[in-house]
């Protein structure tokens, strides 16, 4: 994958340490997955979650991969 791959060398050009590197590559990693799972996320016309078991499991979901990203984001 051409776009992976380019990726890869830009950031292992911008940020030769390794920890950082990798930081950079993770919090990239779950922005999006929480932008994919937001989409999964099914709202009334006022702003509120419908109810249903795949709602409820993928609303944790969101919350968790957001607190993930603002962990890794202080560190």
């Amino acid at each position: 994958m051409p776009l992976l791959r380019s990726f890869w060398r830009y950031i292992s050009y911008y940020f030769p340490n390794v920890g950082l590197r990798h930081l950079h590559t993770t919090l990239a990693g779950l922005i999006i997955l929480q932008i994919l799972n937001s989409n999964l996320l099914h709202m009334t016309h006022a702003g509120a979650v419908k109810a249903g078991m795949f709602n409820t499991l993928f609303l944790w979901l969101h919350i968790i991969l957001g607190s993930l990203t603002i962990m890794l984001r202080l560190e």
